[in-house]
Parts: structure tokens; sequence; C-alpha cells
């Protein structure tokens, strides 16, 4: 898995592979999760997914473009949804809780969605 942040914008690359003998297939799914500098909790937040058919044996790369705006809280100041700025776990997995799938930190910078 390789997680980057360009121009604001998230993305994440990597490779599935189907190891079973029998075709299927998957949706891997992204959250996005931190612990806030107020101490309240950042509960993990599904960003991306993407339905992934592979035949028997076979590996394909995917790429997924994460949504910003789910990363977002609101900014009674600046009157406009904003993003933290901080270190965010990105995390692929079936389900919310899923700890068994790859894991990256990524480094957001403060911003304000329009």
């Amino acid at each position: 898995m390789r997680a980057v942040v360009e121009q604001g914008l998230m993305g994440l690359s990597g490779l599935f592979g189907q190891v079973g003998t029998r075709a299927g297939a998957a949706v891997p799914q992204v959250y996005v999760g931190r612990a806030c500098q107020d101490g309240a909790d950042f509960v993990p937040r599904l960003t991306a997914f993407d339905r992934v058919h592979l035949e028997a044996g076979q590996s394909r790369s995917v790429e997924l473009r994460l949504e910003p705006r789910v990363l977002a809280r609101w900014d009674e100041i600046e009157g406009a949804f904003s993003i933290e700025g901080g270190d965010y776990e990105v995390c692929i997995g079936a389900h919310a809780p899923d700890e068994d799938g790859p894991t990256q930190t990524i480094k957001l910078a403060p911003s304000l969605l329009h």
C-alpha cells in the first residue's frame, strides 16, 4: 500500500491478489483516522472503496482517490469546513474495526474546503 498527498488530494495504491483456487471479488475499504489535539476521538472514517474482481491466482494494482471532505469538521470562526493539520492513519480493511490490513501514516496540512 502507498498513500500519497499531492496538491491537497489524497490517493492510495496497492496490489491486491486472489490467493484462492477460484475467482472472487473483494471490496477493499480505506479508513482514515487520528487522535485530535483536544482529546476528542476522531473515529476512523470510510474515505474510499472499490469492488475488485480477480481470477484465481491473479493480482492487480488498484488506485483509489480519498475524499478529503470526509475528514473535515465545521469551523465556526472561518464559517467553512476545515481539515485539521497533523498525522492521519490510513488503513485498508474489510470493515472499520479490521486491524489486519496494512496501515500507513500521512501528514496533512491544515486546509479550508470551499
